[in-house]
């Protein structure tokens, strides 16, 4: 049943009609002016909550919540195997894509590193000069040598926020297996 109203409210508002319900107000129109014969292709739908909804809204309770650190790599491309999220090539090229990377800030923890899946105390830092791009949504580095068959993961550690560096460095690993080749 309530399938079968909301297809007529369709059906009105796609007529160019009004439909009033007890949550909500919908409304079709074409904002701004025009010419004659020249009006827009669509027109937009207003929704306008009822003043019971209105009234809810103001009795919600509301607290602050921490900013989620929104640090994360998306993906890894090893530009050598041409495979990505699965493989590192010792020595090779490797692009990074994801938000927040920017390695910058003076702490010494700040950096790109492989680590070892199996023991995290065996860690495979990039050098400076290893890493050939630094951009906020992608870094391109220099792999550094590993064991071919060791599986790492890619942790990477900044004090990037995008207008100035953080006071303490936040870090971001990628929690899938790379297989060094």
């Amino acid at each position: 049943m309530m399938e079968a109203l909301a297809e007529i409210h369709k059906r009105w508002l796609a007529e160019g009609n009004s439909v009033n319900t007890r949550l909500a107000h919908f409304h079709a129109s074409i904002p701004g002016s025009y010419d004659e014969g020249e009006y827009p292709k669509e027109a937009v739908i207003r929704i306008t909550a009822s003043k019971e909804v209105a009234e809810l809204a103001k009795k919600i309770p509301l607290r602050r919540v921490e900013p989620v650190n929104q640090m994360h790599i998306e993906l890894i491309h090893d530009v050598k195997s041409n495979t990505v999220n699965s493989t590192i090539t010792s020595g090779g090229s490797v692009k990074i894509r994801g938000h927040n990377l920017k390695i910058s800030g003076e702490n010494p923890a700040v950096g790109v590193e492989f680590v070892n899946a199996d023991n995290t105390a065996v860690v495979y830092p990039v050098t400076g000069q290893d890493i050939v791009v630094n951009n906020p949504s992608d870094l391109i580095i220099i792999a550094p040598a590993m064991s071919p068959g060791e599986e790492v993961l890619l942790r990477i550690t900044t004090q990037f926020s995008g207008s100035k560096d953080l006071k303490a460095p936040r870090s971001t690993t990628f929690e899938k297996r790379l297989t060094v080749a």
